[in-house]
């Protein structure tokens, strides 16, 4: 299994620094081109049309995923059904929704965002519904047949797209621009994942099935909706605090503020994303519902490996944050406090993330929806009572502020599944992420420097003593020995 792990992880992570990597350059020039207002406009109506995307995608993104992996052997008519039934779901309702917001875009713009003058970028965006819609089942087949290296390179050409589109529309035609970069990338990278999809389909004698797919509906209850309404709990809950931010004076500058730190928030979570996307079809066709000592030693190790990668790094940003924020010009020198609790949020999250891969593996799904859905109305809940006294901050932390609770959530729910290992691990990382904010926060510029350094050696420490499992800590002892020794003999 770890094998299979390391060659899915490789190609994820090419196709996760494809997308995350241009999202990051393009953001970097959009800031500077179009300034935080402009900026916070594109923001806005692209995260709209994640939204819809999500809801007309009906969850089949993950529901392909599990159910693929599990019967593309022992049942290929049952995985070719469900794999039909995504694709007729999902082509019928991002359809819908995109011909909806092509001809009627002020039913968002006119009661929600209350801005009618964003129409014409509505109606440019309108067909990412379509293409993200499936985009998610196409990729989660490939994922469930774990042909990564489809995902891979069909993401990284779809970011090589991306900027060279949004660098030549942006130029040329403004922030209508910007948008349709972003609308023709989707397309080609949902071109591109259905080629990969037919050679792939064939290799495990597979195909695209409509006909009889109404006898795996009752997938929809065990697994789809709830796996819809735990991802739309999260994307509708980004979207009103978008909202709710831009009604605040300044509100555009403000959300400008926040998507320049969530990029590195984003960035920041390439490990936790990988360990979740390559596990969960592992461990579905592992499983195929159990649970045993082996899963849970697996989750232990990836629970270490992302910690041990995640909190170092973040800690170097959270103590470091001007060095990031240069990038983009002095508009953003005073959103520091920003990009701290937005990397925090990361930190938090990934103390428990391989909880979500273990409810996914497990169809445990409604589970998932509860935490999912009791994190997207803390965040609400914050941004509406703080975001007119500390604008973004108040996204930023609440959202790191609603990951604490939601770890503490997961365990109680998931008590009888985890090991108790598991749990000391997580609450560990948990304790260490709030003195690390509490810390940061509190160090004067003075000597930030000093205290950086100091965090990220004392970090690294605390991890290897306290957190991480023994089979990480005896690994890196031997990788450690193993160099000492050769440097030695040299």
């Amino acid at each position: 299994m770890l094998g299979r792990f390391n060659k899915g992880a490789f190609w994820i992570l090419v196709s996760t620094v494809g997308l995350q990597g241009s999202n990051l350059l393009v953001t970097i020039f959009l800031v500077r081109f179009f300034e935080q207002t402009g900026y916070g406009e594109i923001s806005l109506t692209v995260s709209t049309f994640a939204l819809l995307g999500e809801i007309a995608g009906l969850g089949f993104g993950l529901t392909t995923t599990k159910y693929v992996a599990e019967h593309k052997q022992k049942n290929p008519l049952k995985a070719s059904r469900i794999i039909g039934l995504a694709l007729a779901f999902s082509l019928v309702l991002g359809l819908g929704a995109t011909l909806l917001l092509l001809f009627w875009p002020q039913i968002i713009t006119e009661p929600f965002i209350q801005e009618p003058r964003l129409n014409p970028l509505f109606r440019i965006g309108a067909p990412q519904i379509f293409f993200n819609a499936i985009s998610g089942v196409t990729l989660g087949v490939l994922s469930g047949l774990e042909a990564f290296p489809g995902i891979g390179l069909s993401n990284l050409l779809r970011g090589i797209l991306y900027m060279a589109a949004a660098f030549i529309g942006s130029y040329l035609f403004g922030i209508n621009g910007a948008v349709m970069a972003t609308t023709l990338s989707s397309g080609l990278g949902v071109f591109i994942s259905f080629l990969f999809l037919k050679n792939n389909l064939k290799r495990f004698g597979l195909s695209i099935k409509f006909k009889g797919v109404l006898e795996e509906v009752s997938i929809l209850r065990q697994f789809a909706v709830p796996a819809l309404l735990s991802n739309l709990s999260v994307i509708a809950a980004v979207w009103v605090t978008n909202l709710l931010l831009v009604r605040q004076v300044a509100g555009f500058s403000e959300l400008g503020q926040l998507n320049v730190a969530n990029q590195w928030k984003n960035l920041l979570m390439l490990m936790p994303n990988i360990i979740a996307q390559v596990l969960l079809p592992l461990l579905s066709a592992e499983l195929s519902g159990t649970e045993d000592s082996s899963s849970h030693k697996t989750l232990g190790l990836f629970q270490s490996i992302t910690v041990l990668v995640i909190f170092p790094v973040g800690t170097l940003f959270m103590f470091f944050p001007d060095t990031v924020l240069f990038i983009y010009g002095q508009e953003f020198k005073n959103s520091r406090d920003v990009l701290i609790g937005s990397v925090w949020s990361v930190i938090v999250a990934s103390a428990g993330s391989v909880l979500g891969a273990f409810v996914q593996s497990t169809g445990k799904m409604w589970i998932g929806f509860t935490t999912n859905l009791t994190y997207g109305l803390l965040l609400i809940l914050a941004t509406y009572l703080f975001a007119g006294a500390y604008g973004a901050n108040a996204v930023a932390y609440g959202s790191g502020a609603a990951y604490l609770f939601i770890n503490f959530l997961s365990l109680y729910l998931l008590r009888k599944h985890i090991a108790a290992q598991l749990v000391k691990q997580i609450l560990a990382a948990v304790l260490l992420s709030v003195l690390l904010v509490v810390a940061s926060l509190a160090v004067s510029n003075s000597y930030r420097f000093l205290f950086g350094i100091v965090a990220i050696v004392v970090v690294e420490l605390i991890l290897f003593k306290m957190v991480i499992s023994h089979e990480v800590r005896m690994g890196v002892s031997r990788l450690f020995s193993k160099f000492l020794l050769k440097n030695g003999k040299a």
